[in-house]
């Protein structure tokens, strides 16, 4: 091999090195999309006094991105389990987007069947409510508001999860996005998805989870007086 073929195969082989290093980092970026602190426009939004139906009715199809607020923080399923309420696990049987009383703020009202019950007083085969930030509603004058969390993955229909509750009017979940595990009923796929969407979320470290190990560990973080089961 002279010289010229040694320069061209070297060549060669750092550029398909720098593919594939490239190809790596994009699979990357795409599988783990977080969320990172808010920018310029939306803090100037949050300045932005006006109702969303007052926001609506100028911009006809009013998009508002809202950040997390004060949420508090968690490492472990223990901690979220000494925190919460309520820890069950429910099916999603319906969703719909509510405009807070001061047209303010929306939330996302889910209609859950319980499946399971770890803490707290819910009983098994009942319907509970939980209420997430962000939705879509539709004024009578036929404009829209929508408030996008792309730092918390929404709940879907007919998809089984498991809740960290705080109880109020309706249940809230622990930590926001923090307190949602989707629990895989499908056989192919047996694995937890987290629904975290904060860069550095230590609760990111339960995605993808072997769903056996996971609820091994959710058992071992309630003591047995707090369990109902």
């Amino acid at each position: 091999m002279n010289k010229r073929t040694i320069v061209i195969f070297s060549a060669l082989t750092i550029a398909l090195l720098a593919i594939g290093i490239g190809l790596a980092n994009i699979n990357r970026k795409e599988k783990r999309l977080v969320w990172q602190p808010q920018s310029k426009q939306q803090k100037t939004d949050q300045d932005d006094n006006r109702t969303l139906k007052e926001k609506a009715r100028e911009a006809r199809n009013f998009v508002k991105t809202e950040g997390p607020e004060n949420l508090q923080s968690f490492t472990s399923l223990k901690d979220l389990a000494k925190a919460a309420d309520v820890v069950v696990i429910g099916t999603v049987k319906s969703n719909i987007s509510k405009l807070s009383a001061d047209e303010k703020k929306i939330t996302i009202d889910y209609k859950l069947n319980a499946e399971k019950i770890y803490k707290g007083k819910l009983s098994e085969g009942n319907e509970f409510i939980v209420s997430l930030p962000g939705g879509k509603v539709l004024f009578p004058d036929g404009s829209t508001a929508t408030v996008s969390t792309p730092w918390f993955k929404k709940m879907q229909n007919d998809k089984a999860y498991l809740l960290f509750l705080k109880q109020g009017e309706t249940f809230t979940t622990i930590g926001g996005p923090r307190g949602v595990f989707q629990i895989p009923t499908d056989r192919n796929n047996r694995t937890v998805q987290t629904h975290t969407l904060i860069a550095g979320d230590p609760i990111m470290e339960y995605n993808d989870v072997d769903v056996k190990a996971f609820l091994k560990e959710l058992r071992l973080a309630i003591p047995k007086e707090k369990n109902n089961q």
